[in-house]
């Protein structure tokens, strides 16, 4: 006979695990519900009818449960999805006839709560008491101890892993019931199959004091551990009390400390009437067990993170015995890098952290990363003077407009094949091997047109060049933002932009102190100058750490830890540190629950709004090229010299001073950008542009009409204010905001693609300026007004402000499919500004009592010993 079974949740951490179980027994059939198919494991899907949709939509949760004999519980989640999508799901069982429902409790014994004492559970006791009024279906409760892989995870901060240290409270003989995910799995299955399992049903593995598992954990692994007590129960009490006061909203930062304390005092425990005899086939793991079959990195992975995506496979976990050698190579290897670019500061030791700084104003591995932009700037700006040397004219033969248009495009398009090359493999070779990568190429393109004769070569040269800086547009941002703190990530996405404007700068001087040198050298010498950039930029990177963020997410977090410690100029046990380092597992986790990142999540939407988040990204990007500057980079000494009249030296010189202009405008918005956010440079930016470029378009209207070179030279003041709205608008801020917004499974592919919209309009723009020019002259400026004009509501209706939010909270504001991410943001921003006013109140309140209780001794000391007494 075939029993049928429905498992709600049946892509989350054990609804998956029991689904695979099942699946293996005879006379079973298996549906399932999901809120997203794409979250569910493919081997899974392939084998059940799945039902996806709202948990809310009771006609979808009737079809799903019709028929079955028992439905499995399995949401982890919110209150909404907790209690009123588990009342849906019960009223549907109700409805159907359904046997048993098995509610999702499991971990901890919840009866024995007081309303209020831990509110995470109160969602288990009141649908218990709302299965307690139905009469056809039965409620099945089965309690557990804590899961052991939750136990020695980051998240309940029990065990830390990189100290060996297990942290508790109280007198050192409280118990910890425990059992693990495996064991869970195998009794819900018995439960499952026995239709005289209804009630309460209480199970655990094993049962052992801390100083217990503490010794057990020394046996196994021969190393030597610390129990660090903390006080007692009374003072974890007041502690968890004071943190949620003080921070309601930092729920991290004291719910662990809430589930300690229910166990450790006793009131949760499952024991001591177990029902463990009645399913004596299910042989349960011990402490001893559990820790014998696992790595050290297993235990901390496994926790509430899949530790094949979080990780890596098992293949890639060493034991015990080489684990430590691996993590004292991978130093040793960080810090000899390091040494290559002593001019930048080393990783550091735990010694030479003993007394850390945390004051630097910027993170020192942002400087080196922003020099790969140097040579981007100078890549984009010496063509637009060479192209109007004679010498270059005469060796390729005066080419014609168009193919002027075809040799600076191709830039463009082996930068779009860059960044199709960084989607595919970017995240497989991480940030640093990338960028590493992007420099070999950029070096063979320089080499390449430097010694050109012939336009072919040329055009194969500047392709390969492309290609290379492709890698770098779509790497270098993304690596800035994994790899500094919140508050001044806005300042050092700028930076990169005041390198590529020097870029600029440096290849129209160098321009315009080459064009009276006779020969081909007026041309070949900028070209080959790029390779003087190559070789320091080369230099720079091999002193470059990798992303802490990439290292955790490929499963290498001994080495992200090192990394963290060395950004922050911190110890490994300091508390921004753990925060840190917790705040990358909680996204990973996230990220995972909504699923990894596929070119159809551009557009279906996931837990995080990958699509959305996408799209915004590329939007910015492209709105960065829609401005016009590269009709001014490219063509702005064409321009002055064919529309406005001036001599060749006058137009190259012009352009450099538009490139100072850049520069500065870019330094006052590196300097002011993490005080007015992203939002409103980018609104009045696109704005101011926008006006610049209509204005240009009418003078020079004007100028042809009338043949008025003052009109004319008008023009020019607009051509600078244009450069100054740019700098302080999409200029500046697109690449890095691009990268900021993404998440962490997509922002290698998500920023990449970005990339690739960019240069892929680059190359339209480069292609077809130097044709509308000269065909459709003044006209031209009115088609990139009107891209300007069109980005302002764009950017006000769906760019939200990340000034100062760390790259974790910026996952947050997307979350909430029915909540605006530019609302979200804002009440977010508002939140963190009334708890730092709070914190500075409370600190002044605090500052001044201490004081007075200063004086008051004083005044006592005084009367009571007036003779001076020496120090």
């Amino acid at each position: 006979m075939t029993l049928k079974v429905g498992i709600a949740g049946i892509d989350g951490q054990l609804g998956s695990r029991i689904a695979i179980g099942l699946l293996k027994q005879p006379g079973i059939k298996l549906v399932g519900y999901s809120r997203d198919a794409d979250n569910v494991d493919e081997s899974i899907a392939a084998r059940v009818d799945l039902f996806t949709g709202s948990a809310h939509d009771s006609d979808l949760m009737a079809d799903f449960v019709k028929g079955s004999e028992v439905v499995v519980c399995c949401y982890q989640a919110d209150d909404s999805i907790m209690v009123d999508a588990q009342k849906v799901l019960v009223d549907a069982c109700e409805e159907a006839s359904v046997s048993r429902y098995i509610a999702s409790d499991w971990c901890m014994d919840y009866t024995k709560l007081e309303p209020g004492q831990l509110w995470r559970k109160e969602p288990m006791k009141i649908i218990k008491q709302y299965i307690e009024t139905k009469k056809k279906v039965k409620g099945v409760h089965i309690l557990t101890g804590v899961f052991m892989e939750t136990f020695f995870s980051p998240y309940l901060k029990v065990f830390d892993h990189f100290t060996n240290t297990f942290n508790t409270w109280g007198d050192g003989t409280e118990l910890w019931e425990a059992c693990s995910y495996e064991d869970v799995t195998r009794w819900t299955i018995e439960i499952i199959r026995d239709p005289s399992s209804v009630g309460v049903i209480r199970l655990i593995a094993d049962r052992k004091t801390l100083p217990e598992i503490a010794a057990t954990y020394e046996e196994i692994y021969r190393t030597k551990v610390h129990v660090n007590n903390h006080g007692t129960l009374t003072e974890l009490f007041e502690r968890m009390h004071e943190l949620r006061d003080r921070s309601p909203n930092d729920i991290g930062s004291y719910l662990p400390l809430f589930y300690k304390y229910y166990t450790l005092n006793g009131q949760t425990l499952v024991g001591p009437n177990l029902d463990n005899h009645k399913y004596p086939s299910v042989v349960a793991g011990n402490w001893e067990d559990y820790m014998r079959n696992r790595t050290p990195e297993q235990l901390v992975g496994s926790g509430g993170v899949r530790l094949t995506k979080v990780f890596g496979p098992k293949s890639q976990i060493k034991r015990r015995d080489s684990y430590e050698l691996k993590f004292s190579k991978t130093r040793l290897n960080l810090l000899a890098r390091s040494f290559v670019a002593h001019s930048f500061r080393p990783l550091k030791t735990s010694d030479e952290r003993a007394t850390p700084q945390h004051s630097a104003p910027v993170n020192p591995h942002g400087a080196p990363v922003a020099l790969s932009f140097l040579f981007f700037g100078y890549d984009q700006g010496f063509m637009g003077g060479v192209i109007t040397v004679p010498n270059f004219q005469k060796t390729f033969n005066h080419p014609r407009p168009v193919i002027i248009g075809i040799t600076l495009a191709i830039f463009s398009l082996g930068a779009l094949f860059g960044c199709i090359f960084n989607v595919i493999f970017g995240d497989l070779l991480g940030r640093r091997k990338s960028i590493g990568l992007a420099m070999v190429w950029v070096c063979i393109g320089a080499v390449l047109q430097a010694s050109s004769y012939q336009l072919a070569q040329l055009m194969v040269g500047r392709f390969v060049g492309g290609f290379g800086v492709g890698i770098v547009s779509a790497t270098v941002a993304m690596y800035q933002a994994e790899m500094c703190e919140a508050h001044i990530r806005g300042r050092l996405f700028c930076s990169q932009l005041i390198f590529v404007t020097l870029g600029v700068i440096l290849a129209l001087y160098l321009d315009y102190g080459m064009i009276h040198t006779t020969g081909s050298a007026s041309w070949r010498v900028p070209v080959a100058v790029q390779l003087i950039f190559v070789l320091i930029c080369a230099i720079c990177i091999l002193g470059l750490p990798e992303s802490p963020r990439w290292l955790y997410s490929r499963g290498r977090s001994l080495e992200g830890l090192r990394v963290l410690c060395d950004i922050y100029d911190r110890n490994e046990d300091d508390p921004k540190i753990r925060s840190e380092q917790l705040e990358i597992l909680r996204s990973i986790e996230l990220e995972l629950a909504g699923s990894h990142f596929a070119w159809k999540h551009v557009f279906k939407q996931d837990t995080v709004r990958t699509s959305r988040r996408i799209l915004v990204s590329c939007g910015v990007v492209v709105m960065n090229q829609l401005a016009g500057i590269n009709l001014l980079i490219y063509y702005m000494p064409t321009i002055l010299i064919g529309s406005i009249g001036t001599s060749v030296d006058n137009a190259i010189l012009i352009t450099g001073c538009v490139g100072v202009l850049l520069c500065l405008s870019t330094g006052l918005i590196t300097a002011l950008v993490d005080r007015v956010g992203r939002r409103g440079p980018l609104l009045y930016g696109s704005l101011g542009c926008g006006i610049n470029m209509m204005i240009i378009s009418i003078l020079l209207a004007l100028k042809d009409s009338t043949d008025s070179k003052g009109l004319a030279a008008a023009s020019i003041a607009f051509f600078f204010l244009f450069a100054f709205f740019y700098a302080i608008g999409t200029g500046t801020l697109a690449w890095g905001f691009a990268a900021e917004l993404l998440p962490l499974h997509s922002r290698g592919t998500g920023t990449a693609v970005a990339a690739a919209g960019n240069w892929l309009v680059n190359f339209g723009i480069a292609m077809l300026s130097p044709v509308l020019i000269s065909t459709i002259s003044w006209k031209t400026y009115l088609i990139f007004m009107s891209f300007n004009l069109t980005a302002v509501p764009l950017i006000y209706f769906f760019v939200p402000e990340t000034m100062n939010l760390t790259l974790e909270e910026i996952d947050l504001i997307f979350v909430d499919p029915h909540t605006s991410p530019v609302a979200a943001a804002k009440r977010l921003q508002q939140t963190r500004i009334r708890n730092l006013e709070l914190g500075q109140r409370a600190f002044v309140e605090k500052f001044e009592e201490a004081i007075q209780a200063t004086t008051v001794h004083h005044e006592i000391s005084t009367q009571e010993d007036p003779v001076p007494q020496k120090k």
